[in-house]
């Protein structure tokens, strides 16, 4: 049954019409009898179009990062279901580095990254749009809002675009036209490969279907990296991801996000990381 609203579906397993809810709110868990909850594939991230005069610059991708409280976001929006991230994937994808933590909140640094962008001539001031979706996780659109709040705070002047899912799409999945390719657009990336080659391949390499950048160096590690196999590929993932958090490219990686599902009483189901949901390991517990 379809329920648009998460507390639509929350208050269905209050009154006994189901037994299971799919990805609830924070504020809806203590409502529902049961919840489980735990890591995912997901992660909140906005794509940067790394062809804009302005976000060509490393030094303004740089801010982007600083602007961003991912911890406030993760536990004061989302109830705590988030982790502030580093990655575009999840720690036990093949290439994480561990070395890598998510970038600190620092609008201070933010600031002066921007000022010094500003005075070599790049067009910070330029408007830029944010294109997000509604509801392609829980809060997404609250979620984008706060996000543009973090960063025209500190000097940006992004506006804020909600788009039903079809249009979102149409303008996410448009990469030929150079001229229109949205600024950041947001989306919650999911790797279900398990390897950082399902986030590369689409996203840095010039042949990849939704890349916005162009870089030769990232271009040749991740090409030299995708016939490796064991430690080796591990490395050498590990050490473009490093390259990779340094420019502040392809994303601005923001959150990793937990699933939350409620259950009634008598459901007897336990989560997966892989995100599947799957009806045969499920039990009816009267």
């Amino acid at each position: 049954v379809v329920r648009g609203e998460p507390s639509v579906r929350a208050a269905m397993l209050q009154t006994g019409e189901a037994d299971f809810a799919f990805m609830i709110s924070p504020e809806d868990v203590k409502r529902v009898p049961k919840v489980e909850s735990g890591p995912g594939i997901e992660t909140a991230v906005a794509r940067i179009n790394a062809y804009n005069p302005a976000l060509a610059d490393k030094r303004v991708r740089q801010a982007m990062n600083y602007a961003i409280d991912r911890k406030s976001l993760a536990e004061k929006l989302l109830g705590g279901y988030a982790t502030p991230a580093s990655h575009p994937f999840a720690p036990f994808i093949i290439g994480y580095n561990k070395d890598l933590k998510p970038y600190p909140y620092d609008p201070d640094k933010a600031k002066k990254l921007l000022g010094e962008a500003k005075a070599a001539g790049v067009p910070v001031e330029t408007p830029m749009q944010y294109l997000s979706r509604r509801a392609r996780f829980i809060k997404e659109a609250e979620f984008s809002e706060a996000a543009v709040n973090f960063l025209n705070a500190v000097g940006f002047k992004f506006q804020l675009k909600i788009l039903e899912d079809g249009m979102w799409r149409e303008a996410f999945y448009q990469t030929a036209d150079l001229k229109n390719l949205c600024d950041l657009c947001a989306l919650s990336h999911s790797n279900e490969q398990g390897d950082a080659s399902k986030s590369v391949d689409g996203y840095v390499t010039p042949d990849g279907r939704l890349t916005t950048m162009k870089d030769e160096k990232a271009t040749k590690m991740a090409m030299d990296a995708r016939p490796l196999t064991g430690d080796a590929r591990q490395k050498a993932y590990s050490e473009l991801m490093a390259y990779l958090y340094d420019e502040a490219l392809p994303f601005l990686n923001i959150v990793y996000l937990d699933q939350i599902y409620g259950l009634s009483k008598r459901l007897d189901w336990k989560v997966r990381m892989d995100t599947v949901i799957d009806l045969r390991e499920m039990k009816i517990i009267e």
